[in-house]
Order: C-alpha cells, then sequence, then structure tokens
C-alpha cells in the first residue's frame, strides 16, 4: 500500500492551477484549430512557448542551459510530442471539442497502468477497479455513431504518445532534471522536429499570432503547474487522476460554448468517472491515516 505524507497547501495550489489552465488551454486549441493547419498550429505555439520560456528564464534566472543527463529522454519525448500534439489538432478540427477531449483522457488509464506494471509505481489495492469505472464511463460517453468515423482512431494513436510522453517527464525527474530543464529540451526537440514540414506552415495574420500566442502562454504555465504538481507528489497515479477533472470541465464547456449533443448515457458515463474519482482520494485518505 502506497503511503506518504498529508498533501500540502502548495500541492492543492499547483493541481488547482493545472485543471484550470488545463480546461482554458482545451478552449483556445479547439478555436485555433478551426482557422489554422495542424503543423502551422504545432509549430507557431512551440516558437512562442519556447521565446516565453527563454524570455522568463532570462528575468529570472541566468542560468539558461543545465545540463542533462538523459538527452536521449529528451529526443523521444520531442518525437512523442509533436505526433501527439498533430493528432490532437487533426482530431480537434474533425471531431466535436467534447468526443475529442473524451477520448485524448483516455490517456490517464494508460499512464497508469505503465507506471504500475513497467516502472514499478506503487498503488493501492483498489486501483483497477477505479481504472474500471473510469473506463466504462468514458466509453458511455461515447455516441455508437462516432465509432464509424474514420478520424477516430487519429486521437486514440494520440493518447499512446502522450502516455509515453508523461512516464518520459517522470523518468527524466528520476534524473534529476529540474522544471525548467524539462521544459526547455520539449519545447526545443519539438521545434526542431517541426522544422521537418516547414512547407506545410502557413502565414498568419496579426490576430491570428495573437490567439497563437495566448494559447502558448497558458500552455506554458499549464505545463510548468503539471511538472511541479509531478515533483510535490511524486508518484504519477497521484496526479495523473486530477486530469479527469480537466476532462469533465471541458465537457461541459463543449455542451455550453460549442453546442455539443449531451445524451442520457453521458451522464452515466460522467457520474461513473466521478465515482472513480471520488474513491481514489477516499483509498490516499486511508493511505495517509
Amino acid at each position: 500500500m502506497y503511503i506518504r505524507n498529508l498533501p500540502s497547501i502548495q500541492e492543492y495550489i499547483w493541481v488547482f492551477c493545472f485543471i484550470i489552465l488545463g480546461v482554458i488551454t482545451n478552449i483556445f486549441a479547439k478555436q485555433i484549430s478551426l482557422v489554422l493547419n495542424p503543423v502551422s498550429i504545432v509549430f507557431h505555439r512551440t516558437l512562442f512557448s519556447l521565446a516565453i520560456f527563454l524570455l522568463l528564464s532570462s528575468i529570472f534566472d541566468k542560468s539558461l542551459f543545465t545540463k542533462t543527463l538523459c538527452m536521449h529522454i529528451h529526443v523521444i519525448r520531442g518525437i512523442l510530442g509533436i505526433l501527439f500534439l498533430f493528432c490532437m489538432f487533426v482530431s480537434l478540427k474533425n471531431l466535436s471539442f467534447s468526443l475529442c477531449y473524451t477520448i485524448v483522457y483516455l490517456y490517464p488509464i494508460v499512464v497508469i497502468l505503465l507506471g504500475v506494471l513497467f516502472f514499478g509505481e506503487k498503488s493501492f489495492d483498489k486501483l483497477y477497479y477505479i481504472i474500471l469505472f473510469c473506463c466504462v464511463g468514458l466509453l458511455l460517453i461515447f455516441s455508437p455513431r462516432n465509432f464509424y468515423s474514420n478520424y477516430i482512431f487519429i486521437p486514440l494513436f494520440g493518447i499512446i504518445c502522450k502516455s509515453f510522453l508523461i512516464i518520459l517527464n517522470k523518468k527524466s525527474l528520476d534524473y534529476g532534471d529540474s522544471t525548467k530543464t524539462i521544459l526547455l529540451y520539449y519545447f526545443f526537440w519539438v521545434l526542431f522536429f517541426s522544422v521537418f514540414f516547414i512547407h506545410d506552415i502557413q502565414s498568419t495574420e496579426l490576430n491570428i499570432k495573437t490567439l497563437l500566442f495566448l494559447i502558448s502562454a497558458v500552455h506554458f504555465l499549464c505545463l510548468y503547474c503539471f511538472l511541479k504538481a509531478m515533483i510535490i507528489v511524486i508518484n504519477v497515479n497521484n496526479i495523473i487522476l486530477n486530469e479527469y477533472i480537466v476532462l469533465l470541465l471541458s465537457v461541459l464547456v463543449g455542451i455550453i460554448l460549442f453546442g455539443d449533443y449531451f445524451l442520457l448515457s453521458s451522464l452515466l458515463g460522467f457520474s461513473l468517472i466521478l465515482s472513480g474519482i471520488f474513491f481514489f482520494g477516499h483509498n490516499n485518505l486511508k493511505a495517509k491515516s
């Protein structure tokens, strides 16, 4: 059974910021996917994110280029990052907002299983029941007609890429890399690999560039909060299920802002996911007491 100290206020703050910024990032991503092709979005967003990172680092931290003992991991993270982002924006353009994020947020299940089975993560006894709750809940949110869409497999491939990316983020932390180092090499390698598709990058107007900059800034802050939360929480399982809160809020946004349909089965699916989250927190509290 996994036991650690009671969560601090700092932990709750980082997780809360990560959840709110995650929802805002999702909304911006949907808006921009309607006006630019995926390659252009990935290139510009990563370029702006790297620029924001370099600017903040030059102001607050002069030691910009930090050493790393796992450059091979960062290269793989860059490849996985660009594949996931490409799948993400293709899916947002061709699928409904709610359906796209419902599929994408299957990745915490994959991450938890990878962490337990292959990376020695400790877990409590009822972990697999909670995963089952969340998995069935996500399937209930699907509309049967969506399974006939050719684009349904693109986000499924994307979640495999993102799952391995999250695991490699944790491995980088285990090597002793700081949050700054992980962000720097992620942005660098994603930008490096996106340059290979330079002929597909569209020119953008000022208002589109402004929106891309906002997306980059929010995404940068969201990723930073996520990494800080991972450092504090230590175990991937403890932070990754908070992603389901981002999912639930994102789907509600899809219903309210983008007019996505809402079925009775979806309500049942959300209830199962919330039940899984509740039991997850309950078992964690029992482990800590």
